[in-house]
C-alpha cells in the first residue's frame, strides 16, 4: 500500500502521441471509405463496405438489396494501362436473396447505390459458388 507511482513528463508525451497516432489510425480507415469513388476505388477502399448494403436496381427496374460479401483485388502489376482511372482492378461479390433472378435473366446492367459511393450502372451477374448456390459479381478494372 506504500508504493508510489512516479509519472514523468515524457510518459505523459508519450501516451498523448500514442493516442493520437490510434485516433488518426481508426479515422484513416474511415476516410479511406469515404473518399472512394465509383471510378477509382481500389480492393483497399471498398473492403471498409464489406457487410454493408448496396441497392441494385435491376434491367427489369425492380430494387433489390445486396449485401458486400467480399472484395478481391485484381493485380496488374506493371502491364496495367497507364491511363486507367483506378491503380488496381478489383472482383466484388454481394449476397442477396433475390439471386435467382440475376441466375434466369443473366448478366445485366444495373444502377447500383451505396450511401458513401452514390450511383452507377455498372455490369453484374451471377457467379456460381463450389458449394452449390450463386453469388452476385462485379468486377471493376
Amino acid at each position: 500500500m506504500g508504493e508510489t507511482c512516479a509519472v514523468t513528463r515524457r510518459d505523459v508525451l508519450i501516451g498523448q502521441g500514442a493516442l493520437a497516432f490510434t485516433a488518426t489510425l481508426s479515422s484513416g480507415a474511415a476516410l479511406a471509405g469515404a473518399c472512394a469513388t465509383w471510378e477509382t476505388a481500389t480492393a483497399s477502399d471498398f473492403a471498409v463496405f464489406v457487410g454493408e448494403t448496396f441497392e441494385v436496381r435491376t434491367a427489369a427496374g425492380r430494387i433489390v438489396e445486396a449485401r458486400l460479401a467480399s472484395v478481391e483485388p485484381v493485380r496488374s502489376g506493371p502491364d496495367r494501362p497507364h491511363w486507367l482511372a483506378r491503380s488496381e482492378g478489383l472482383v466484388a461479390t454481394f449476397e442477396t436473396s433475390d439471386i435467382e433472378e440475376f441466375v434466369r435473366e443473366g448478366a445485366q446492367t444495373c444502377c447500383i447505390r451505396h450511401t458513401s459511393l452514390g450511383t452507377a450502372d455498372l455490369y453484374v451477374g451471377p457467379s456460381p459458388l463450389r458449394s452449390g448456390g450463386h453469388v452476385l459479381e462485379l468486377v471493376l478494372n
